[in-house]
């Protein structure tokens, strides 16, 4: 009994400190190029992320969190505030959500957006793997 415990213990703990990543409903492929802090720097460098640019990156932590550091260019939607934002993601455009470790992120795509009639929505994971310039 006491192993069990302490494999659960210890199974939760590496889910966690990993994130949760895994929702994709991006074109077949097209995650493999933004999964890495790197690539996904590079996506914003291109300015795919602003303006008429195809992608949308979107932060659901809380606002409190947002304002500490967040990614460049995200956009903050609370995780309780994501089925009401519909104005600020337009459906045509590929959406990238982050939050602390993915869990937020995972619950927003698949619980919110997908049901919404969001199609391409990619799980980014958790801003702890970000290893760029912070905004503020």
């Amino acid at each position: 009994m006491k192993h069990f415990k302490l494999i659960s213990i210890l199974t939760v703990a590496v889910l966690a400190l990993c994130g949760c990543t895994g929702y994709d409903t991006l074109p077949k492929g097209e995650s493999k190029g933004i999964e890495s802090s790197a690539s996904l720097k590079a996506l914003i460098d291109s300015g795919a992320t602003v303006g008429d640019g195809e992608y949308r990156l979107v932060d659901v932590r809380p606002a409190r969190k947002y304002a500490k550091g967040h990614i460049p260019t995200a956009i903050n939607i609370p995780n309780g505030d994501v089925a009401k934002a519909k104005a600020d993601l337009p459906k045509d455009k590929k959406i990238i959500l982050y939050c602390e470790t993915g869990g937020r992120a995972q619950a927003a795509a698949k619980n919110k957006l997908a049901p919404a009639g969001y199609s391409q929505i990619y799980n980014w994971g958790g801003f702890g793997k970000w290893e760029g310039e912070q905004e503020k």
